[in-house]
């Protein structure tokens, strides 16, 4: 691994090995069968991991999107939890861009990494934007 550490110091970028994991990609079915030994780095171990978590995308060995559809579902019903507690003292234009606001921020946002994605989980997604919708 040597040569990851001179193409980032050639590139001024640092690894710190205690805030890296690292990923194994594999199908379902072969994700047990992934070595799961300490990678040696810039001198320091990385230790893998079942899922990441890189800018607000969650995604898992299997590289399927269920973990995060499960994640990003359950943070928009709390969204519009909140949002139900107040909107009766909110006006009706502030409610609307509220919820607009959640929508856009949460459930459009990165939606091109849904593409191939079964339809329970597209679904599981529609309830969020249907519920958005009955709220305001």
């Amino acid at each position: 691994m040597n040569w990851l550490a001179g193409w980032m110091t050639s590139n001024q970028l640092l690894l710190i090995p205690s805030n890296t994991d690292y990923l194994w990609c594999a199908t379902h079915r072969l994700c047990n069968q992934l070595s799961t030994v300490l990678l040696e780095v810039c001198g320091g171990h990385v230790l893998p991991t079942d899922t990441v978590h890189d800018l607000d995308i969650l995604l898992g060995a299997d590289l399927q999107m269920t973990g995060h559809v499960k994640q990003l579902v359950s943070r928009c019903f709390r969204q519009l939890r909140l949002i139900k507690s107040c909107i009766r003292s909110l006006p009706f234009e502030a409610a609307k861009v509220a919820v607009a606001c959640l929508v856009i921020t949460q459930v459009a946002r990165c939606n091109s990494l849904l593409v191939g994605t079964p339809k329970c989980l597209l679904d599981r997604l529609q309830s969020v934007l249907n519920s958005a919708v009955k709220l305001v």
